[in-house]
């Protein structure tokens, strides 16, 4: 990885957790719940997080949680009281942690969530759990991985692509929560350096060489396939909200089965911080419920 790539990640990585603190103050009853840590590589953050409660989920059906983070931070603990919360609700939910990009590529990032969710499907007996209704969630950054799993997963031209193994996961729902997944316009507004040096963490010095490097963004998934029933949440007062907007544009062009929905006077991913809120209620009840009448 570039040095001056990891210099600014590293940086930008100990703001967001500061920012992060305000995660700690939410106070959400863990005693009925049942969390159990799987290591699936040797790398840090290679590892899932089963939350069950502990009376047992009878619904049998499945959440995975993609954690955000701008590819350079968190881990499958990152989004813990959101998780929980879903689980309250009464679902197994799996939060996925993989390496970051001051390590790996974007290809290594992926190819290691695809043995997360490779690792899942031959452990689904011994775990108990279904993968025939999966609701598959992911924010901000996470949303980005979300769309390109489920690409990869129902797309033969991406599963080339990515070298990926044959995975029964039925995905019935998309839930992207603040999703930045147009990697063509991620930093608008930014100087050609910082675009550069963020392309050279994504895909390498030849990126365009990179056989990912067009089967990557939301814009490449869109003109291959059609996404399931999806539910995209932004706010106001997101400052990446705009890529929000267009993933809503281009979703309404192709006729999808979507619904946008924009949340007043919040900030970028307001209910994965504070699931407890009023408003995140609101948006993660709505996502439960459309998972439902689908399945």
């Amino acid at each position: 990885m570039s040095v001056i790539f990891n210099l600014f990640a590293n940086k930008i990585a100990k703001n967001m957790k500061k920012n992060d603190i305000s995660r700690q103050d939410v106070i959400i009853d863990e005693t009925q719940i049942n969390k159990s840590i799987f290591k699936y590589g040797k790398r840090k953050n290679e590892e899932f997080i089963l939350y069950r409660l502990k009376n047992g989920t009878k619904n049998g059906k499945l959440i995975i949680d993609i954690h955000g983070g701008a590819w350079i931070y968190g881990d499958a603990h990152l989004n813990e009281k959101h998780n929980e919360w879903f689980c309250l609700n009464g679902y197994d939910v799996i939060s996925i942690g993989y390496p970051l990009l001051q390590k790996v590529r974007l290809y290594e990032m992926v190819k290691a969530i695809l043995r997360a969710l490779k690792m899942i499907e031959e452990k689904s007996n011994e775990l108990k759990i279904s993968l025939d209704n999966v609701l598959l969630i992911g924010d901000s950054a996470g949303g980005h991985l979300a769309m390109l799993i489920y690409a990869i997963l129902n797309n033969k031209k991406f599963k080339e692509i990515y070298g990926a193994p044959d995975i029964n996961l039925n995905i019935k729902m998309l839930y992207l929560e603040h999703p930045c997944a147009y990697l063509d316009n991620l930093l608008e507004g930014a100087d050609g350096y910082a675009k550069f040096f963020l392309n050279l963490a994504f895909f390498g010095i030849k990126l365009k060489r990179n056989p990912i490097y067009r089967f990557s963004s939301a814009n490449d998934i869109l003109n291959l396939l059609d996404l399931p029933y999806t539910l995209i949440v932004t706010s106001t007062n997101d400052e990446f909200k705009y890529l929000s907007d267009r993933l809503n544009e281009d979703l309404l062009k192709k006729n999808s089965k979507y619904e946008f929905v924009v949340v007043d006077g919040e900030k970028h991913v307001f209910e994965v911080m504070n699931p407890l809120k009023e408003s995140s209620i609101n948006v993660n009840k709505k996502c439960l419920e459309i998972f439902e009448n689908i399945c």
